[in-house]
C-alpha cells in the first residue's frame, strides 16, 4: 500500500506511466479530462472511473475502497496548495484498506506539504517549476530535478521518500 506522486508537465508522460501501472488492476480513476475511456464511468466496477468535477464524490467513493488503485488524475486542481482533512485520512488509512493512490500534478510547487509527508514514492517528469521554487518548498527532490534537467523529454526519475 503506497501513495505515489506523478508529476510532470503537460505531455511529459505522467498519465502513460499511471494507465501502465494500472493495467489489469483494480483501479478508480478521477478522470475529469476523460483520458481513461476503457473504465467504466461506474464508482462500485472493479475498474471504474468517476468524469464530473465533484471530488468529494470521488473521495467519498475511494473512502469505500479495499485493495484499489485510486487515482487522482489533474491533482493540481483537486488540492490547490493544501491538502483537505479527509483526503488525509484516505491516505493514513492505505495500510488498513489495501489501497495504493496516485495523484498526478502539473508541477512540484502545487504538491500539499502534507501530502509530500504521506508519499512513498515520487515519479518526477520535466516540470515548468523554477529551481530556487523546488529547493525553498521540497529542497529533497532538487537535485533530481537538475539531473531530469538534462535528460529528454518523457524522461521519468522514481524517488523513493518514505522508506519501506
Amino acid at each position: 500500500m503506497y501513495c505515489i506522486l506523478s508529476v510532470g508537465m503537460t505531455g511529459q508522460g505522467k498519465s502513460k506511466f499511471v494507465k501502465d501501472y494500472i493495467s489489469g488492476k483494480r483501479c478508480y480513476v478521477f478522470d475529469v479530462q476523460n483520458e481513461y475511456s476503457d473504465l467504466a464511468v461506474n464508482p462500485i466496477a472493479d475498474r471504474g472511473r468517476l468524469i464530473t468535477l465533484d471530488e468529494k464524490q470521488f473521495v467519498l467513493h475511494c473512502t469505500g475502497k479495499k485493495n484499489t488503485v485510486c487515482v487522482f488524475e489533474e491533482a493540481t486542481g483537486f488540492f490547490e496548495g493544501k491538502l483537505d482533512k479527509t483526503v488525509r485520512r484516505l491516505v493514513l488509512s492505505k495500510r488498513h484498506s489495501g489501497n495504493y493512490f496516485i495523484f498526478c500534478f502539473h508541477s512540484i510547487s502545487s504538491i500539499p506539504p502534507r501530502l509530500m509527508q504521506l508519499t512513498n514514492y515520487v515519479v518526477l517528469f520535466k516540470t515548468g517549476d523554477e529551481p530556487y521554487q523546488v529547493e525553498q518548498k521540497f529542497p529533497s527532490l532538487l537535485s533530481h530535478y537538475m539531473q531530469l534537467k538534462k535528460l529528454p523529454n518523457h524522461s521519468s526519475l522514481t524517488i523513493q521518500t518514505i522508506p519501506q
